[in-house]
């Protein structure tokens, strides 16, 4: 379904999203961001995603494999 979400957006570009997981065990995803050129494009999906994932390690997620 995500899959299918960025191919309509291909434009603009998507990112692929990012799962972390903190020492509780519970799961945090950031993306996937797919706004499409009109919208500010990739970059802006590229910063939204890397904002998320910061603010997330923050308070002590970490990336998983």
């Amino acid at each position: 379904m995500r899959l299918a979400f960025c191919l309509l957006l291909a434009l603009g570009g998507c990112t692929a999203g990012v799962k972390l997981q903190n020492h509780a065990g519970q799961v945090a995803t950031c993306g996937p961001y797919a706004n499409g050129f009109w919208l500010g494009g990739a970059d802006s999906d590229a910063v939204r995603e890397r904002s998320c994932i910061d603010d997330y390690q923050r308070i002590g997620y970490e990336r998983m494999p």
